[in-house]
């Protein structure tokens, strides 16, 4: 993230100590890693951050209180699911009469994150 002046130049020498904070602006998930930078040179880099929930258009809010104009967001981007992490009966089974399952399960696969992995890599 850049810090820049009314002309949009960026400020490489401002004279107090300013922050930036990261926030999700989009409504599914959370922002993980450490959502605070300080600007160094003009420049505020983030080295962590993470979103724990698979979207096609989270976007991302830029605070930083003492600028003019203290809040922007990030364009839309993609969150896609991780590998295959783990599994999950998302239908239990249930009602077995002569030996049939009624109720038959659904099993599927979750990435780290918990998103189910629609497409997941051949083992």
């Amino acid at each position: 993230m850049w810090l820049k002046d009314a002309g949009g130049n960026v400020v490489l020498n401002h004279s107090a100590a300013l922050a930036v904070t990261a926030t999700l602006a989009s409504p599914n998930g959370t922002l993980l890693g450490d959502a605070t930078a300080s600007f160094v040179l003009g420049v505020a880099v983030f080295s962590d951050l993470a979103i724990d929930f698979a979207q096609p258009a989270a976007q991302l809010r830029f605070t930083a209180p003492g600028v003019p104009r203290p809040d922007v967001l990030s364009q839309p981007f993609a969150v896609e699911t991780g590998p295959a992490a783990a599994l999950r009966v998302a239908r239990q089974p249930a009602d077995a009469e002569g030996g049939v399952i009624n109720v038959q399960p659904w099993v599927e696969i979750l990435d780290a994150g918990g998103n189910k992995v629609l497409t997941p890599a051949p083992y």
